[in-house]
């Protein structure tokens, strides 16, 4: 027997699928960060701080391969910037490179969770607090601190450094 090209579906569709939207949501109860926090996140505390802030997203968007992705792209790209900074000249300005990585930062979280923020406002949701976010940047500052005065200590001592 011959599978009917014109049958319907035989698999039930979500309430998403069916009017025809495939692009998940935040849960109404969930409160996601903006492109523009995760900018302030990435200007205070590093790429780390806004990759926290879009793993929290992710959370909230039940897809946790995706938050342990973005923290590891975070970290990477915050060693990757750490190590541009030792490299450029004494002269270069200062607020070039937080600037340049804030603005891909800006660009990659609006491409992610840009229309979904959108959305989610649109149906009455809440976004999370600046509180939350200066707070995860800071601490996300003196974390970066910390380990970078450790690493001096250590390359001082061995020695490397003077």
């Amino acid at each position: 027997m011959e599978r009917n090209p014109y049958a319907p579906p035989k698999t039930k569709l979500t309430e998403a699928e069916a009017d025809g939207s495939s692009l998940p949501s935040f849960p109404i109860e969930s409160k996601p960060f903006t492109p523009r926090q995760h900018f302030v996140a990435a200007f205070l505390g590093a790429p780390i701080a806004a990759a926290w802030l879009a793993a929290l997203n992710y959370r909230a968007l039940a897809r946790p391969q995706d938050a342990r992705q973005v923290v590891i792209w975070g970290t990477v790209a915050t060693l990757v910037v750490f190590g541009i900074a030792v490299v450029l000249p004494e002269d270069f300005p200062n607020a070039v490179l937080p600037l340049a990585y804030c603005v891909v930062v800006l660009t990659l979280a609006k491409q992610r969770f840009g229309d979904l923020v959108d959305a989610h406002r649109a149906a009455g949701g809440e976004i999370a607090s600046w509180w939350r976010v200066v707070g995860i940047g800071f601490l996300c500052l003196i974390v970066v601190g910390l380990i970078l005065t450790a690493l001096v200590f250590v390359l001082v001592y061995a020695g490397v450094v003077e």
